[in-house]
């Protein structure tokens, strides 16, 4: 399949020569088959060769500018690249599909923004430790391993700063 700067190349050799339109359209239909331009595109073309335009990339199209607050949210998640999709939409002002749509454009991926670090002060550590004590005295055999039922794992640690990212 060829590119599109292909059949402006040959439009534009066509307009040169002194083709019409139509003359024109029929030389890139044998050139290039059935995927060809159309004929309205072609009157396009020469309408723009015409006017001294010999560009053969597109024009630029005016239409909805992009959102100004785009940089307001990269520069809120370079600043805190923990924040969630609802604290960025808060912080901004800006409705949430539109942060998500900004963020899902530009590549990035949400990984865990709400992992929040599981520190105990030091009288939960201290109840903790009595508590475990006091059950493995009741137990001094390994017979009550057996009566252990495990629903779901779950390792429970009294520091972990550092978020997994």
């Amino acid at each position: 399949m060829s590119s599109r700067t292909d059949y402006r190349i040959i439009l534009l050799r066509c307009f040169r020569s002194g083709f019409n339109p139509i003359e024109a359209h029929q030389q890139v239909v044998s050139l290039m088959g059935p995927e060809s331009p159309f004929t309205a595109t072609v009157y396009r073309w020469f309408d723009r060769f015409a006017k001294a335009d010999f560009s053969l990339d597109d024009a630029i199209r005016s239409g909805r500018p992009q959102s100004r607050s785009t940089t307001v949210i990269f520069a809120s998640v370079q600043a805190n690249p923990a924040k969630s999709v609802r604290d960025i939409e808060r912080e901004t002002d800006t409705s949430k599909s539109t942060v998500s749509d900004i963020l899902t454009r530009s590549g990035l991926v949400a990984k865990r923004p709400h992992t929040v670090p599981h520190d105990l002060t030091a009288a939960e550590l201290c109840t903790r430790l009595k508590v475990c004590s006091s059950l493995l005295s009741l137990y001094r055999t390994t017979a009550w391993i057996e009566t252990i039922v495990v629903m779901d794992e779950k390792w429970i640690t009294y520091s972990n700063p550092d978020r997994k990212l």
